[in-house]
């Protein structure tokens, strides 16, 4: 059975100029998309550090601040297809969730040129815990590394770690839209399945009657 995985680390998270935070209504406002959109018998789990009402859950155990918590799934799961929260499904995802992954990420959405890669649709099969081990050596200094352009985040730290890897844009073209820089803030394509929300507006607040609404709760 396919696992589909995503992380809701409690309390916010400053990126640059602006705060981010994520609560179980957006897994489970996740989870009714994936459930709606593959069709195919799977798994949906959160690691996370808070209960979610109505979703499996791992433990997060490592403290790690925002989107660093993304380090834990590689210890976790040997087989995954990864979402960020704030992601749109707007068609069937069962070609890109039922591939023979390897290592699977983006190339980055809004900065194309080079090998910069994006961490907010990931797939793998096989065991790539060295991921966790190598940033859990030294995670303040990791960290630390991971703030100019060319090596942001914990997708700077993936993209250096794992070279090997291979493209969603280059296995399935046009599937996977950026809303700023693909769509610029309209409407989804006839070929686009799953819209990226990277940075902002977040799709709950962009007014955009192809966004589920996001219902509040526990």
């Amino acid at each position: 059975m396919k696992t589909v995985a995503c992380v809701l680390k409690s309390g916010g998270w400053r990126n640059r100029n602006m705060r981010v935070e994520y609560t179980p209504a957006q897994v489970r406002w996740l989870r009714d998309m994936v459930a709606r959109h593959l069709r195919v018998p799977h798994r949906f789990v959160c690691l996370t550090d808070v209960p979610v009402q109505g979703v499996d859950t791992l433990p997060l155990r490592d403290g790690l601040p925002g989107w660093w918590s993304k380090m834990e799934l590689f210890r976790e799961l040997d087989e995954a297809f990864y979402l960020d929260l704030d992601t749109v499904i707007v068609g069937d995802i069962t070609p890109l969730v039922t591939h023979a992954h390897r290592f699977t990420v983006l190339r980055n959405l809004s900065h194309r040129e080079g090998d910069r890669i994006g961490s907010g649709v990931m797939a793998w099969r096989g065991d790539y815990s060295h991921l966790y081990r190598e940033f859990m050596a030294s995670p303040q200094r990791n960290m630390a590394q991971c703030v100019t352009p060319q090596k942001w985040g914990d997708q700077g730290f993936i993209q250096s770690a794992q070279k090997d890897r291979d493209y969603f844009q280059d296995l399935f073209p046009g599937w996977i839209k950026s809303f700023k820089f693909d769509l610029n803030r309209g409407n989804p394509t006839r070929d686009c399945r799953v819209v990226c929300f990277h940075g902002m507006p977040k799709p709950w607040d962009s007014a955009k009657s192809w966004v589920p609404e996001l219902k509040h709760g526990h």
